[in-house]
Formats: structure tokens, sequence, C-alpha cells
């Protein structure tokens, strides 16, 4: 799934955009095991509290969304203002092209970091292949906003595919999130 937005710029714009867009996406990529290491310490608790106490599981993870929200708001204001100075120092001058994708991925790293907590959740359901349609959702749109916006906005139609596709799977999730605690054992 991830990578999707990669394979798209490939497609449709070759190799020369392939590897600017992929310089920035690097970055994202790498960022995600930021939230995946905080879900995976609150994994345990998440499993036991979904079985015994939904609500105190709802405080939490409203609680852990906060947190979560905090690290990746400072992460994207860090990405957006020094891109162009990380890209410089990571691939030269030739790859500035990809600073303004780091800008728009800087943005959709808040949604890839706050999409983290509510598949903890989800994974910790009995409902997990319920979800499956939703996440495959996700990834339909990616290709979707993908084959729609890289044809005109190159490969920062890509990165828009990718912004746009993380803040309605943020919706999908939490509402499936949203249903999950609050349904009776």
């Amino acid at each position: 799934y991830l990578r999707s937005s990669v394979i798209l710029v490939n497609y449709i714009k070759g190799a020369y955009f392939t590897g600017l867009y992929s310089s920035a996406f690097k970055f994202v990529e790498a960022s995600i095991l930021i939230p995946q290491s905080f879900a995976l310490a609150l994994f345990p608790q998440t499993a036991r509290l979904l079985v015994s106490d939904k609500k105190k599981l709802l405080g939490n993870y409203f609680n852990s969304l906060a947190i979560i929200f905090g690290f990746s708001i400072i992460y994207a204001l860090f990405f957006y203002f020094f891109s162009p100075l990380i890209i410089k120092i990571a691939y030269g001058f030739d790859y500035l092209g990809a600073v303004p994708v780091m800008k728009i991925l800087a943005f959709a790293s808040i949604f890839f970091f706050l999409n983290v907590l509510p598949g903890n959740v989800i994974q910790n359901s009995t409902k997990v292949k319920n979800f499956l349609v939703y996440a495959l959702l996700n990834l339909v749109l990616v290709f979707i906003f993908g084959i729609m916006l890289i044809p005109r906005y190159s490969i920062e139609g890509a990165a828009w595919a990718v912004l746009s596709a993380e803040i309605l799977g943020f919706v999908i999730n939490n509402a499936f999130v949203w249903k999950i605690l609050n349904e009776k054992n």
C-alpha cells in the first residue's frame, strides 16, 4: 500500500520523476517506525482493555492520539521548513525538485502517524476481517487520486493523492474504531 504512489509515478511519469519522488518519500516511509513503535508498546494494553474495559480504552485511545498528533506536528513542521536543506544534504542539488513533494508529504505524515493507532485497535478486535474491505478501499483511493492528479500535477500530484487518501483513511479508520469501542461485548 505505502509504495503504491511510487509505482504510479513510475508508470505515468517514468524513472526520472520516480527518483525525485522516491527521494522525498523515503523520509516519510522511514518515519512510520516512530508511531508504530508507540503503538506496539500499547498493543498488550489495547488487547486487554478491548475485552475488559472499552470505556477506559476509549480514554487511552484519545490520549494516545493527542500524543501522536503532537509528535506528528513537530515532525511535519521540521520536514516542511527544512526540506530544501534535507534534500540538498541527502541527495544534492540535482534533487531539489523533490522539495515540493517533501513539503506535501510532511503533512501526509501527520495522518500516517495518526493512522497507526486505529490500526492497533482494529488488529486487536474480532472485526479485523470486516475491516479488510476498508483497507482495500484506501489502496484504491490512492490509485484513483494518483491517476487523476499525477498526469496534471506530476510528482506533486502523487503527494497530494497520498495526503488525500490518508485523510480519508483517518476518517474511515476512526469511524471503524468508534464502532468497535461502542459495541457491547
